[in-house]
Formats: structure tokens, sequence, C-alpha cells
């Protein structure tokens, strides 16, 4: 539910996986005492406008530990396909009935609570099918959709296997079949907060430790102010190269 929109039913889900290519078993990757998936799921605990988290996870064995790390927490877990992905977002979608949806994923550990929430009251407010925030540094952001269309484009004719494997592309490579527009936000975002490598993983796990993170989760204005003081910090993953959502692998 929203402050404005009190009526509306808002969950979000996190995809998530241990079969990582480049840090393998990044989903449950220890910082200080806590796996990575459990800092994201504190993160999104404060979240005001959030009713419900859900995370979505594979049929793979080795993914049993995220089930088992979700079932301590109570968080409801969905599983499916490894690399249809869009599935197990229907599949959320069928079983946790919500108006709309925000997709999160399972490697950003500083995503922020406070724009999700401008996010949802931007979503709801407009009556869009898709937003997404632009402009924070990567691994802050997130998307929100309306819960019904998870399986619409998933159904659709024209649908690609990549579309599949990261969920959300159909909506904007398709603008004119959807009501779209952006929660753009202007702060400093040169910076890579995403855990996608080894790189990645030291320079959060110090951030971790200097923001004391594991007993107060950090504000977004405390994180921004550490990297512009730490930029040095950020020479580590300064050259690692994000892949392109429709590139062949």
């Amino acid at each position: 539910m929203t402050e404005n929109n009190p009526q509306k039913i808002i969950k979000a889900v996190i995809q998530a996986r241990m079969g990582s290519t480049r840090l393998k078993g990044k989903s449950l990757y220890n910082f200080s005492g806590k796996p990575l998936l459990q800092i994201i799921i504190d993160r999104l605990r404060l979240c005001k406008n959030l009713d419900k988290i859900i995370v979505a996870t594979s049929n793979n064995s080795e993914d049993d530990k995220i089930f088992e790390l979700c079932q301590s927490l109570n968080i409801d877990t969905v599983r499916g396909s490894i690399d249809d992905v869009l599935s197990r977002y229907v599949i959320a979608d069928t079983l946790y009935f919500s108006d709309y949806t925000v997709r999160a994923t399972g490697d950003n550990p500083f995503i922020s609570f406070e724009h999700i929430d401008k996010l949802i009251e931007f979503a709801v407010t407009l009556n869009l099918d898709y937003s997404a925030i632009q402009g924070l540094p990567l691994g802050m952001a997130a998307e929100i959709y309306k819960s019904q269309l998870s399986k619409v484009i998933y159904n659709a004719e024209n649908i690609k296997s990549y579309h599949k494997e990261h969920v959300t592309p159909y909506f904007y490579e398709n603008p004119e079949k959807f009501n779209i527009q952006y929660l753009k936000i202007d702060c400093p975002n040169k910076f890579r907060l995403t855990v996608d490598c080894q790189e990645d993983a030291e320079i959060i796990k110090q951030m971790i430790n200097d923001l004391n993170e594991i007993q107060t989760p950090a504000t977004f204005e405390k994180i921004i102010n550490y990297c512009l003081a730490n930029q040095t910090l950020f020479e580590k993953n300064k050259n690692i190269i994000q892949r392109i959502y429709n590139e062949k692998y």
C-alpha cells in the first residue's frame, strides 16, 4: 500500500541464484557475518510502501540454500527455471496477488529503499504499466510493473529468449504498447555498487564495514557521501564491463 493509495497492494520479488558465472555463490556471499541476500531483504523491509517480499530462485539443488535462508527469515519463495527468470516472476505474480511488483536482484546490497518508495508512489499515482529509477549509481535502483502484465508479456508472440532471462526488456522495447515513464534522479552516479565479481565484493565488504551496514542499514545520503569521500576505493572495479541485457554470450 502507499500513503496516497492505501488500497493498492505492492510486493517486491528478488531474483536470486547461486550459479553466478563471475562470482559463484554470490547470493549467499558472506559480508561481515550476513549473507548478501539477507542484506538486501533487510533493506527492502525498510520500504514503507511494500506489503510483501518474495524471493524467486531456481529449482536447481544448489539453490536449496537460498530456500533455506528465506525460510529462516520468514520470506516466501517461488522456484522455477534457472534461465527463464520471467517465468519465476509469472509464478510469483500468480501465487501472490498484488497490483504492482517491484523487481529487485540478488546482487545489489545498497538498493535504495527511499527511492523504491518514491518509485512506487510515482507508478501508482500515474497508473503506469512499467517504470524504473534512472540516475542512481549501478546497484541502487529498481523497476516496477503492473503485476498482471508479467503473464501478458510472457505470452507475447514476439518475445525473445533474452526477454525471459532479463524479465523487463519487453516493456521498454515496446513503449507503444505500455504506459511508461521513468523516475529520474539527479545525483552522483559513477559508482558501481553491485556484486558481480570479486573486485565488486571487496569494495562492498569495505563499505559494509565502514558504514556499519549490518547493524543499521545506511541511508541513501550516507552511502553517496561515503562514495564521494572514498572515490579511490572504486579504482578496483572501474574497468568491470557490465553485460548488456540483449548481448549474445
